[in-house]
């Protein structure tokens, strides 16, 4: 981690082949990069320090992983390590599908709405 940042998240990889985890791995590592936005499948390294001085962990029911990046904004760098992470829910319900559920409540919540709001909409995202 950079001396000079407080917080650190992993690179993601899948514990899948294919070009389909590949591909979304690559959106998430350049999401997470360039907009200071990891995902909770990508570990946050933070101190305790700068965890209390941001609120802790806030009590929201989705998106709270990127309720704690966005308190971190310049303050956190991808590590020069990765992650490599479950692809169950991926390959459950399809790469594509879920890839889109998961852009959708990122657009949703860089467009302001509510974390419950997204969780609604969520859970309802399969119903016609």
């Amino acid at each position: 981690m950079d001396n000079r940042l407080d917080a650190g998240y992993f690179r993601l990889r899948y514990s899948a082949v294919g070009l389909a985890p590949s591909w979304v791995a690559r959106w998430a590592n350049f999401r997470s990069k360039w907009f200071d936005l990891p995902y909770g499948d990508q570990g946050l390294l933070i101190s305790r320090k700068l965890y209390e001085e941001i609120g802790g962990y806030p009590r929201v029911p989705i998106m709270e992983d990127l309720e704690i990046a966005k308190s971190l904004k310049g303050r956190i760098s991808m590590l020069n390590c990765t992650a490599t992470t479950d692809p169950s829910r991926y390959i459950n319900e399809g790469w594509l599908k879920r890839g889109t559920k998961n852009l959708s409540c990122l657009i949703q919540y860089l467009f302001g709405a509510s974390p419950e709001t997204i969780q609604s909409r969520y859970e309802n995202i399969d119903e016609p």
